[in-house]
């Protein structure tokens, strides 16, 4: 099985070592954008999005990714090309988020939720996703410090006709994650048992009665100290969308309320990876977190280390 094959394919003391042929033509097309744009990648981190590219592009749900950005260290201009696009311009627009908000563990809001600094992605949920908001879904990974705040901070999304057409991706913390695609209430709802928000969701609704959430995490670094990496079903509902898929582009690290900035990210939260996709199943949703946190341990940072913290 191919997460068997994962397991055993990564070893953290000679990752570096592992050699995996020549470089995917897609990745190399990525690096280019990335030096077009002015940025760089290392070697170590080529490898790594390699690694994860053509195991990913080997799934059978990879036509259903739309969006993908791998939010890679490097510098700024790295972690906003995406490397896979729908929109075909494969670089986000950067509005007032410096460089330092970037670091091993992946990116930051550092303006706090009362700042105006977002991220423009150019991705328009109504152009891809069906007009009904029957299927569609994002994917994410908080990799450090829960929000401290009982108050949503939102991630990902969109928001238009005065925010009845909605894709949004909230944290609330500690240890609570909700996503909407299309509702005017909260669809989803994760309460986590454990101490932090740290890891991998993956919100995915697959028809107007079908909405499912997903929660993986490294079981490594909580303190029973027991290697296991988990995924599980952490939240479902049936509740029909109501209106439509926004008409207005998503924001990175914010959400896009009819071209405004709307609830940013909080300062303390970091993003690793984030993606947008016609909606999983709970097997295609845990082949895609080990990927991801096979990609993310590769990187060196990004991944469920602060769990237990």
């Amino acid at each position: 099985m191919l997460i068997d094959h994962l397991r055993r394919d990564f070893d953290r003391r000679n990752y570096n070592r592992v050699q995996y042929g020549n470089i995917h033509p897609e990745v190399i097309a990525w690096k280019k954008r990335i030096r077009n744009n002015s940025g760089s990648v290392s070697n170590k981190t080529l490898r790594a999005v390699d690694w994860f590219y053509r195991r990913l592009k080997s799934t059978s749900f990879f036509n259903k990714i739309l969006l993908l950005n791998c939010v890679v260290p490097d510098n700024l201009t790295a972690a906003l090309t995406p490397l896979i696009d729908p929109t075909r311009q494969y670089r986000w627009t950067n509005n007032g988020i410096f460089p330092s908000s970037l670091d091993i563990d992946g990116i930051r809001n550092t303006g706090g939720i009362l700042g105006s600094s977002y991220i423009q992605t150019g991705f328009i949920p109504s152009n891809y996703f069906p007009a009904d908001a029957s299927n569609g879904g994002m994917t994410f990974y908080v990799s450090n410090a829960h929000n401290p705040l009982s108050t949503a901070t939102s991630l990902f999304g969109a928001l238009s006709s005065g925010g009845d057409k909605r894709m949004q991706a909230y944290l609330f913390g500690p240890g609570v994650a909700v996503a909407t695609f299309n509702s005017v209430i909260y669809d989803d709802g994760i309460t986590n048992s454990l101490v932090s928000d740290v890891g991998y969701y993956s919100f995915n609704r697959r028809s107007t009665s079908v909405h499912e959430a997903y929660r993986g995490f490294d079981n490594r670094f909580n303190w029973l100290s027991i290697p296991s990496l988990i995924h599980q079903n952490a939240g479902s509902s049936a509740v029909a969308p109501i209106y439509g898929v926004p008409e207005v582009e998503c924001f990175f690290l914010a959400s896009n309320l009819d071209g405004s900035k709307y609830r940013s990210l909080h300062e303390t939260q970091a993003i690793s990876f984030i993606a947008s996709h016609f909606g999983l199943t709970f097997e295609e949703s845990n082949t895609f977190y080990h990927l991801v946190e096979v990609f993310r341990l590769k990187i060196g940072g990004g991944f469920g280390k602060s769990e237990s913290t």
